[in-house]
């Protein structure tokens, strides 16, 4: 065996180990940073809102962190049954500015799933 294909061997291998720089990574969602962003896009969307439960989340380095997370939110009306929604959202951090911004969000009735 020659050594061009040992180092291409190990070159492959290397490579297929190591993530991608930038590229979207799944995240716990009991951590105490992801409920924190959820609660703040829930609170965005609006007063009348209150997290449920996170249902799946994503980080992704870019010039501070975005965070894609998909959530079910329960929305309170005085007089009215509380309406479950299913949300994804994106949240948009620049932590040593104190930066903190809801970039988007999609919700839906949760028989139906949202679109982002």
């Amino acid at each position: 065996m020659n050594k061009f294909t040992v180092i291409l061997f190990f070159g492959l291998v290397a490579i297929a180990a190591c993530r991608l720089v930038g590229a979207p990574a799944e995240v716990d969602t009991d951590h105490m940073h992801i409920q924190r962003m959820a609660k703040f896009a829930v609170g965005e969307i609006g007063s009348e809102y209150k997290l449920v439960e996170v249902i799946s989340a994503t980080k992704q380095v870019v010039n501070g962190m975005l965070y894609n997370i998909e959530l079910i939110a329960k929305r309170k009306i005085m007089g009215e049954k509380n309406v479950k929604r299913r949300c994804k959202v994106l949240v948009y951090e620049i932590k040593h500015e104190n930066y903190l911004e809801l970039e988007e969000f999609h919700c839906h009735f949760t028989n139906k799933q949202p679109r982002l």
